[in-house]
């Protein structure tokens, strides 16, 4: 796998979990959401779209470009912000993580294959009538207003602070609000703004110099804010709008592909402030790679023993003890330091438990939306960490387990009504640990499982699968379970 995709996974999948991050938010109170948040969910959706396409992932960029027109909808006014609305997008978003972290495990990474229907997600009558939060349609429309004018001023807003950095009215026209958008932060954390020019002929493969001089741009340390294609002649003209998304970008070789233009320089004391507000950037390792680096600590451990083992026999013969503990001083002190590096790496495999809670949660809330069912989700033991592989390979089995708590343990709000409960089901998710080892449980009060429910679907199977079950010795007829207490282990 080359750099540049490493780099688009690695931001991807960060990016992504920002994005759930803001929609969890959302989801606790969808009414009181902000224009610069939704402003900022666009900006990263658009941000995955045109990385997705420039490293060829066409079908992750659509899906990408869907949810940001859904954003503009709502930024727009044209959609009703809702609870519905949300899940949807964290369920798509959770998808597009799964994809892509599924993909940076291939060794030719294609997207070609994914199987995924956004409409199915998306269809959905956006009208006042799926709005979670019950008000009158008279405050409804004074609220639509006042954000459709709030919208309006705050896009006039940006228009007019990058119009003050960039005197280049024709080319602001160029660009959608969202990209505005983008110029502006970009600006604002001291970044310098480039216009680059790209000339192609038709009788050229265009399109594919097109995105390799895009991936060549992005390896260079810069990031792409805008592409605008025009014909002229017999030559497509592309013009890129350019941010440094590096400390260190490579403008010289940068002008060896496109032409560069200076759009704004940033002053020196914006770039201080830049500094105090960057994000923290994770890179993301493979477990193998991490696991060479122990073996190549452990090999260190045995030269320093070995060296520590001739240096006492060598020394024995000179008898100089002064020269001899001051070696034994530096082997001391190197393997103290061998262990703090052993110490770093094996932290580096450590992850935080609270991302494996928060992915069984949206799991669990977006299946109940989809089952019509009521649930209320309890998280416990976030401040536990993990190995980051046993998580990745804990998750299947999790979220298998989270699914049918909501589809076979809680039941419908009329059932549980009918039971004399609430009608709104809870599940609980709780991660601790237990000397050596992390628990992970979760649990439902729901309907719980039925043992001669079971015992009918077991011996169905056997019927169905005779020589499978043959493999199997669990009892043949229902009076191999009927021991005493046997059906009451089969409970919850």
């Amino acid at each position: 796998m080359n750099d540049l995709l490493r780099i688009y996974f690695n931001e991807t999948e960060e990016l992504i979990d920002q994005i759930l991050d803001n929609l969890d938010v959302l989801r606790s109170d969808p009414s009181q959401h902000s224009i610069d948040m939704i402003n900022e969910l666009m900006r990263k959706f658009h941000t995955i779209k045109g990385s997705s396409y420039s490293v060829g992932f066409m079908k992750i960029g659509e899906i990408a470009h869907k949810v940001e027109d859904i954003l503009v909808g709502v930024r727009d006014g044209k959609i009703e912000l809702n609870y519905d609305i949300i899940l949807k997008m964290i369920d798509i978003a959770q998808n597009l993580k799964n994809f892509i972290s599924a993909l940076s495990y291939q060794e030719s990474p294609s997207d070609e294959n994914i199987q995924f229907d956004v409409e199915s997600i998306l269809k959905s009558d956006y009208s006042d009538s799926h709005v979670s939060h019950k008000v009158g349609t008279e405050f409804q429309n004074e609220r639509k207003r006042a954000v459709a004018k709030e919208i309006e001023d705050d896009k006039k807003d940006v228009r007019s602070y990058v119009l003050e950095k960039i005197k280049d009215e024709q080319l602001l026209k160029e660009l959608s609000d969202s990209e505005l958008l983008q110029l502006k932060n970009s600006i604002e954390r001291g970044k310098d703004i480039y216009l680059g020019f790209l000339k192609l002929s038709f009788e050229e493969d265009f399109d594919k110099k097109g995105r390799d001089t895009m991936e060549k741009i992005r390896e260079l340390g810069f990031e792409i804010i805008s592409t605008i294609m025009k014909i002229e002649g017999d030559f497509v003209v592309i013009n890129f709008v350019l941010a440094p998304s590096r400390d260190t970008p490579d403008i010289k070789e940068l002008e060896k592909i496109i032409k560069l233009q200076n759009l704004w320089r940033a002053t020196q004391k914006t770039q201080q402030v830049d500094l105090s507000q960057q994000q923290k950037v994770s890179l993301k390792i493979e477990i193998s790679e991490v696991e060479k680096i122990m073996n190549i600590i452990g090999d260190m451990v045995i030269v320093k023993n070995a060296i520590q083992s001739s240096m006492e026999k060598f020394m024995n013969l000179v008898g100089n003890q002064e020269i001899a503990q001051r070696i034994r001083d530096n082997i001391s002190e190197m393997g103290r330091k061998i262990r703090e590096l052993q110490d770093i790496v094996l932290d580096v495999r450590m992850g935080p438990i609270e991302d494996i809670l928060k992915m069984i949660e949206r799991t669990i809330l977006t299946t109940a939306r989809q089952l019509g069912k009521e649930v209320v989700v309890i998280r416990e033991g976030e401040n536990l960490t993990i190995d980051a592989e046993i998580g990745r390979r804990l998750r299947s089995a999790l979220l298998h387990i989270a699914r049918n708590a909501v589809s076979h343990g809680i039941e419908s709000p009329e059932e549980r009504i009918r039971a004399g409960k609430k009608p709104q089901g809870e599940i609980k998710i709780k991660a601790q640990r237990k000397g050596e080892f992390i628990s992970i449980d979760i649990t439902d009060d729901g309907r719980g499982i039925i043992p001669e429910k079971v015992l009918e679907r077991y011996f169905a199977w056997r019927k169905e699968f005779p020589q499978l079950a043959s493999h199997f010795n669990l009892g043949e007829t229902e009076l191999d379970f009927k021991r005493p207490n046997s059906l009451k282990s089969l409970g919850r």
